[in-house]
């Protein structure tokens, strides 16, 4: 065998021993079965031979497993880049697609809102440092982490904002507040829908304004809201205010808004919108005339007209006076006495009644809204942001007014036709109440006399019960004073009769001394006794019982 000896690979998975130098192929060693491409370069575990069929099932199961392998790591490349967000990675996928450009009437609109006097406004409102603002603020172009309003300008609004910008000045790093600070954002809204932008406010979704309290407050501009903040330690409250269509926010973080600021820029956005706002004071009843509505809502600019009530064909129904009814008594409840009473009960109550209205009488002269051309625009106007103003249709216009002329005909003629039906109804009205107010009349009569007698009564028993407590009271000292001379009497005479009893003593020497008294002898009585002025006294005057009051019942009873 030469250098170079080697095996040869044949079609069939079969080698042999190759005794050439690997470069020619000798026509005698079986032509028939060609060396395949690269059988050469074939793992030991993948060759298979047809003489040893244990080997040839693992070659089969290899290659099946080696395809199972491939065609899931081609599966996992393609779903990892049709879904870029499945990739082993923590890193947030680039965007590999350019985001397509505004369509060309976005753009116009832009550029026109830029050149319009909006943008000049509004930076001119933001262009130098307002006056009030706190001391030791700077321009925060440069620091980071600067605030934001307590609630978006946009929260919840019917349209977005035209225009909008902002300006804020913090603490700067290093210094007492750091993170603190105060900005100013303002935003111009499209023509009529600065007033709706922010009733919205007011009425947001929980979604929209989170955790911030939004309430109507007053004193700047032509409608003002104040919005306060809590996020953590941090404190943030706005103060928003609008004219026409440009609404200005103003918010402190960390520190109190400044007032004297807002009012600053409330002065000065009231002089830069004077000669360029059609309306500083508009409402959101105004944004019915932008076509920035819905469009069932759209109405554009309508003014009343007047029309006359045309000729009819028979005399017009002479208009029917109003009666003049008499002024009713007042309502009166009786109050019972204590029994025994009379009148024994108070007449049954009735209703007061009420005077039917007169029938309105029939126009001849009524007015109506007709579509108008809308020149300036709601709000600030048209041109105030560049806004194209919607096209005025006067055909269509005409057709809406003659539309509309003909129904206010039409109501004032059916107005005529049903006012002598409602002169019937209205004197038959009269008629029944009349018989109602006599019936009240005479309930209120009767009940005022049955309060008066019985008012009478009432006081009659108050006499009667003041004068039983005065005799209640001077018997109980009648008879105290009755005890007590009596008390006075019995030991009176008991003195009396002691002193009759008692023995007097026997005459000493002046000059001999008196004998002590013992423990266990009685004072000798005071004789004579003396008299206790009161017995000498005329007896009191026994108390006289007062008198009820009569029965006022009648007698015999009815």
């Amino acid at each position: 065998m030469r250098l170079g000896h080697r095996l040869r690979w044949y079609g069939d998975g079969t080698c042999h021993d190759d005794p050439s130098d690997g470069d020619t192929l000798d026509p005698t060693e079986r032509p028939e079965h060609p060396r395949p491409a690269g059988a050469d370069r074939l793992p030991r575990w993948l060759r298979a031979s047809p003489q040893d069929p244990e080997r040839e099932a693992r070659v089969y199961a290899g290659r099946a497993l080696l395809g199972v392998l491939v065609g899931c790591v081609c599966a996992v490349l393609l779903l990892t880049a049709m879904y870029p967000s499945l990739r082993f990675t923590n890193q947030r996928p680039e965007r590999t697609t350019v985001a397509a450009p505004p369509p060309a009437t976005t753009r116009a609109a832009l550029a026109r809102a830029e050149a319009a006097p909006a943008a000049g406004v509004l930076r001119a409102l933001l262009a130098p440092v307002p006056a009030g603002m706190p001391s030791g603020l700077v321009d925060a172009s440069s620091v980071t982490g600067t605030v934001s309003p307590a609630v978006s300008p946009t929260c919840d609004t019917p349209v977005s904002p035209v225009l909008s910008r902002s300006r804020t000045w913090a603490s700067p790093p290093g210094a007492g507040g750091f993170g603190s600070g105060v900005t100013v954002t303002a935003t111009a809204y499209g023509p009529g829908a600065g007033a709706p932008a922010l009733d919205a406010m007011l009425v947001a979704r929980q979604e929209c304004v989170g955790q911030t309290r939004v309430t109507a407050s007053s004193g700047l501009g032509v409608q003002t809201l104040r919005a306060a903040r809590t996020k953590g330690a941090v404190d943030t409250r706005s103060v928003l205010f609008r004219r026409g269509d440009v609404v200005v926010s103003v918010s402190g973080t960390g520190r109190p808004v400044p007032e004297d600021a807002a009012a600053d820029l409330d002065r000065r956005l009231a002089q830069l919108l004077a000669p360029l706002c059609a309306d500083q004071d508009s409402t959101t009843a105004d944004f019915a005339r932008s076509p920035l509505i819905t469009r069932t809502a759209f109405t554009g600019l309508q003014v009343p007209r007047g029309v006359d009530l045309p000729a009819q064909g028979t005399p017009l129904p002479d208009l029917a006076p109003p009666h003049a009814g008499t002024p009713l008594p007042p309502v009166t409840t009786p109050t019972p006495p204590q029994p025994p009473y009379w009148p024994e009960r108070a007449p049954d109550p009735v209703p007061s009644p009420t005077e039917p209205q007169p029938p309105t009488p029939y126009p001849v002269q009524t007015s109506y809204l007709a579509p108008a051309p809308d020149e300036r625009g709601p709000g600030c106007g048209w041109a105030f942001t560049g806004t194209i103003a919607p096209t005025y249709d006067e055909q269509a216009a005409a057709a809406t007014q003659e539309q509309r002329r003909k129904a206010a005909v039409t109501a004032m003629q059916a107005a005529v036709a049903a006012y002598p039906a409602a002169v019937r109804a209205y004197e038959q009205a009269w008629q029944r109440y009349q018989r109602e107010a006599q019936a009240y009349t005479d309930y209120a009569v009767a009940a005022q006399q049955v309060e008066s007698a019985w008012a009478t009564i009432r006081a009659q028993q108050e006499t009667y019960r003041v004068a039983l407590e005065g005799y209640q009271q001077a018997l109980a000292a009648y008879d105290a004073e009755t005890r007590r001379r009596e008390d006075l009497a019995t030991a009176y005479a008991s003195a009396v009769a002691a002193c009759a009893t008692t023995v007097p003593p026997p005459s000493t020497d002046p000059a001999q001394p008196s004998p002590a008294p013992s423990a266990t002898s009685v004072p000798a009585p005071t004789c004579p006794p003396a008299r206790d002025p009161a017995l000498d006294l005329p007896p009191p005057a026994s108390p006289t019982s007062p008198s009820p009051p009569p029965d006022p019942r009648p007698t015999p009873r009815p």
